[in-house]
């Protein structure tokens, strides 16, 4: 999970740097620069590109920790049976259901 996080990390922060680009571009072509166009094509296509490949990676790490997040609870849940069906019956004598 924090292999993959690393991953996506480059992407993550790339999009704001695409974006800005992008609206510089557009201020520049405004402006009347020469290349604003050109600019302002490749910041969307990238941002397209590096959005895309982050969605891509942020959908497995999603995946990822929903696993582990199932496999801790499982655990969790068979260490507790494991523990109350090992007790004396006396426990469940002096226990009602509603309290176990």
């Amino acid at each position: 999970g924090s292999v993959a996080l690393l991953v996506r990390l480059p992407f993550s922060l790339s999009i704001p740097h695409f974006v800005s680009k992008g609206i510089g571009g557009c201020w520049d072509h405004v402006s009347g620069n020469e290349g604003a166009e050109q600019r302002v094509t490749e910041a969307v296509w990238l941002l397209l590109a590096f959005g895309s490949v982050d969605a891509i990676l942020d959908f497995f790490n999603f995946h990822l920790f929903v696993v582990v997040q199932q496999k801790v609870v499982r655990s969790l849940k068979l260490r507790l049976f494991e523990n109350v069906v090992r007790q004396e019956l006396a426990f469940f004598d002096a226990e009602t259901t509603g309290n176990l």
